[in-house]
């Protein structure tokens, strides 16, 4: 089994993607980012938003993110409110 280390926040801002909020439903917890570099439509669901207790995305926001990539999916973690 493979460990997870967790880089130093210093060190997870080089690697964070940038881009903006497309939608969002808080009543489905999920949502649609746009990756600024990419123009990806990234799937983004609640429990990967790293932000304030209760916050909500809300339409053309802008966010800072990671990338998960599994098999041929790949969705925003870690989702902040840039």
């Amino acid at each position: 089994a493979s460990k997870r280390v967790r880089l130093p926040s210093y060190l997870m801002e080089m690697f964070m993607s940038k881009g903006k909020v497309k939608d969002f439903d808080p009543n489905r917890g999920c949502g649609t980012i746009i990756d600024a570099a990419t123009g990806q439509s990234l799937p983004v669901y609640a429990n990967y938003i790293s932000s304030a207790l209760g916050a909500v995305l809300q339409e053309g926001q802008e966010v800072e993110f990671e990338i998960q990539l599994n098999r041929n999916n790949s969705w925003a973690i870690n989702v902040r409110i840039a």
